[in-house]
């Protein structure tokens, strides 16, 4: 998309209700077709899943509505056959007879709403799909099943886990059990220097200038190596 230098309200909204001035549909596509001015190409052999995802404010989240058409573009592809992922919301993708439509909507799909307060950032293993997540919290879209949840910090220590059986448009709410930031920062360290932190029998590592744990309330010793030739203070934040 091009944005003229110093141009206003310079926003594009993805919603798929409004048109262009060129009477293009305001929506986000992926694209298999031609190379370009209107070629067509034939799906020969192929086994791809695509997906879209959008920004809600804590994480990428899948689309709830999918086709597999759209008029953005004049190239097309034909003998491709496409049907909703059986593991992720997505458009799997494979060579055959397939047919214009609407892969799957809304109706089909289940929600995971989570709130793990006081978590930066982290992200979420459902099964094996995962999702990055800041600001303590997320929404995830995913296809009704069984699930193996955890939640785990930035730095992979896991904060939560629990099992749930989700159903097509059901929303499951959770909030994991408080824990709280312990902030362990290095000042003056040569960069990329690698330096542990064992906490709660738990070591953490890492070459930049800050280590972030999650405890409950209480009271714990920690050692720090790796920083030879520092010295080591501690302060409580006020």
């Amino acid at each position: 998309m091009y944005i003229r230098q110093n141009a206003s309200n310079a926003d594009f909204i993805v919603q798929g209700y409004k048109y262009t001035s060129k009477g293009n549909p305001c929506d986000a596509e992926l694209i298999l077709g031609g190379p370009g001015n209107g070629a067509s190409t034939t799906d020969v052999k192929s086994n791809l899943t695509m997906q879209l995802k959008y920004w809600n404010g804590h994480n990428y989240q899948a689309i709830e509505n999918a086709y597999n058409f759209g008029s953005d573009t004049a190239e097309t592809i034909s003998n491709a056959n496409s049907q909703m992922d059986k593991n992720f919301p997505g458009v799997q993708i494979t060579n055959g007879t397939g047919k214009l439509k609407m892969v799957y909507n809304q109706n089909e799909l289940s929600y995971l709403n989570i709130t793990a307060k006081y978590i930066i950032q982290g992200y979420v293993l459902a099964n094996n799909y995962k999702t990055n997540f800041r600001n303590y919290a997320m929404n995830i879209t995913l296809i009704p099943g069984e699930y193996n949840i955890s939640i785990y910090s930035s730095y992979g220590q896991r904060i939560s886990n629990f099992s749930v059986k989700l159903a097509a448009k059901q929303t499951y709410y959770k909030a994991t059990e408080n824990v709280y930031p312990v902030i362990f920062k290095a000042i003056g360290l040569i960069n990329g220097t690698l330096w542990f932190i064992n906490m709660n029998k738990l070591n953490l590592s890492s070459t930049d200038n800050e280590i972030v744990f999650y405890e409950k309330n209480g009271t714990y010793n920690y050692n720090i190596s790796g920083l030879f030739g520092y010295s080591i203070k501690t302060r409580q934040a006020p």
